[in-house]
């Protein structure tokens, strides 16, 4: 009998046991690479030699190189990425507008106590201009502090404009990225085996794609995998990536102004400077996006801003349309019918004093025509005005903030957690283990050296054979 079966069972023992050991030096090489799924050798017996004394092993042979994947795990893990970014990136920015939302010392609360304490001075004083001086210089200071809080507010929106662009290009990157990785995958296809290396680098790019919006996915046959977002818009198809822009639109609560909004734009390419050519933008809201920071920056932009925003005007409508009233129904320091208080023209965010009013023009009396009379009725009157509660009710607009923060608050540091724990159960089916692969590594080096033991006895049968031959 020739020994060469044995020979050949050596020789492919000893293939197979140092791919083996390639594949686990492969995943202790990547233990520290994110997104890294575990590689294994898979290994198959050899079809046996049939002989008249019945069939004789032919050793073993490198099916494939396998990886450690679990879609539903892995899909479970993006999702839950996703909703933590979203959660994310709405508290960042309503933690911004907490600071604009304060009590006292210079917020807008502080501003309508001082302007009563000047009319409660002004009711005991009626005639006395440098009491109806300070009454104007506080309604110019109270002016003043909502076009600070507009202010502030236009800043936080920019701040949402600039975190919206940073996150659409960081989309329209990785979407491209993805395509590419498709056709790479694609062209590998057909060798019969999986690109396991560029199965990773395509999951790890899908994972940081999810931290700016969500997708759903779907395989195809060539390898390739297609991305969706909410509704059913085609991010990625295949090789083919669909860019998405920001733009500015009227805002729905104020159309004098601009906010952010996010398009799609099937048919569009980005060029070497990132710019998208052709194309038909398709508008999408913010529902469109399931999760990811885009969600959380369009969320907190269409409702929390636009709420805080409108807030601070209605306040601002109702101090000025109430002290214009009560300025019309009394009479100034001259016994003059009394004039505008506030600009009536002016929204929150140019709120100021009318171009007519001066310390004279505060209607204090009540009596028509007398002037200097010493009547302090109307003041008395513009001083019961705090009672409709304009303090309470900015008390009540910080506490709506306060509690959104704390409820966003919350929200995160939940959706962080389900999402490290997710993150941990595919890490935990699909990671690299040192201490597992230390042992594999010892397992077929002692195999490796086991098979060439094989070999040796091989061919020292075969030089016996030789020597026995030649006599």
């Amino acid at each position: 009998m020739s020994v060469s079966p044995l020979m050949m069972i050596g020789v492919k023992a000893l293939a197979a046991n140092y791919a083996a050991l390639q594949t686990t030096g492969h995943n202790l090489a990547n233990v520290n690479v994110t997104g890294y799924s575990r590689q294994t050798v898979e290994l198959a017996t050899s079809q046996g030699q049939f002989t008249g004394a019945g069939f004789f092993g032919r050793g073993v042979d490198v099916a494939t190189v396998s990886r450690a994947h679990d879609k539903f795990l892995t899909s479970e893990a993006t999702n839950a990425k996703s909703l933590a970014a979203m959660d994310g990136a709405r508290l960042a920015h309503l933690q911004r507008l907490e600071k604009l939302f304060q009590n006292g010392e210079g917020s807008i609360g502080d501003a309508i106590s001082q302007l009563f304490a000047a009319v409660s001075d002004l009711s005991t004083s009626p005639n006395d201009l440098s009491a109806r001086q300070v009454v104007l210089g506080r309604a110019r200071d109270l002016a003043a502090s909502f076009r600070s809080a507009v202010s502030g507010l236009d800043s936080v929106q920019d701040g949402v404009t600039a975190a919206l662009k940073s996150s659409v290009a960081d989309v329209n990157n990785l979407a491209q990225s993805i395509a590419q990785v498709n056709q790479q995958i694609a062209a590998q296809q057909g060798l019969g085996h999986q690109p396991n290396d560029l199965l990773d680098q395509r999951e790890a790019l899908i994972s940081k794609l999810s931290e700016e919006v969500q997708v759903t996915r779907m395989n195809a046959s060539d390898g390739t995998m297609s991305l969706f977002i909410g509704g059913g818009q085609t991010l990625v198809l295949g090789t083919l990536a669909t860019p998405l822009q920001v733009t500015q639109v009227p805002d729905p609560t104020d159309p004098s102004r601009q906010v952010a909004s996010v398009q799609l734009v099937p048919g569009g390419t980005l060029d070497a400077t990132g710019t998208i050519v052709g194309g038909q933008p398709r508008t999408l809201d913010a529902t469109s996006f399931g999760g990811g920071a885009i969600r959380g920056l369009l969320d907190f932009q269409d409702n929390d801003l636009a709420q805080a925003r409108q807030a601070v005007n209605d306040l601002a409508v109702a101090i000025r349309d109430a002290f214009n009233g009560q300025q019309a129904a009394g009479f100034d320091r001259d016994g003059k019918a009394g004039g505008l208080l506030f600009d009536p023209a002016e929204p929150a965010a140019t709120m100021k004093l009318a171009d007519t009013m001066n310390a004279r023009g505060i209607a204090a009396s009540s009596v028509l025509g007398l002037a200097d009379s010493g009547n302090n009725q109307n003041a008395l009157e513009m001083l019961k005005l705090q009672d409709l509660g304009f303090n309470n009710t900015w008390i009540e607009a910080t506490a709506k903030v306060g509690v959104q923060v704390q409820g966003a608050s919350i929200a995160t540091d939940m959706s962080a957690a389900v999402a490290d724990q997710a993150e941990q159960a595919r890490s935990s089916q699909a990671g690299v283990n040192l201490d597992e692969e230390a042992a594999r590594l010892i397992q077929f080096q002692q195999s490796y050296q086991a098979a060439a033991k094989v070999l040796q006895v091989a061919q020292s049968l075969f030089d016996t054979l030789l020597q026995t031959a030649g006599r």
